[in-house]
């Protein structure tokens, strides 16, 4: 089970699993421990999202073939 989990770079597929394995009611599995690890995880992520956001909310960065300012004419 372990080795799966340390597979899967989504969230939602690693839970997909998770619910696969916490059906069979197997004890022993840990199953608790590895819901814990996935959501530390996410909230990683979160926080690494939340940063980028704040790093670029006042200048974003523009795709090479659009204007600088939205709707700006140039002749």
């Amino acid at each position: 089970m372990d080795q799966r989990l340390d597979k899967f770079n989504s969230t939602q597929r690693a839970l997909w699993l998770l619910r696969k394995f916490d059906s069979l009611n197997l004890p022993n599995l840990g199953v608790q421990e590895k819901y814990n690890k996935i959501l530390y995880y996410y909230s990683r992520d979160i926080e690494a999202v939340s940063k980028m956001y704040q790093k670029n909310k006042a200048d974003p960065p523009v795709a090479r073939d659009l204007p600088p300012i939205a709707g700006t004419y140039s002749e």
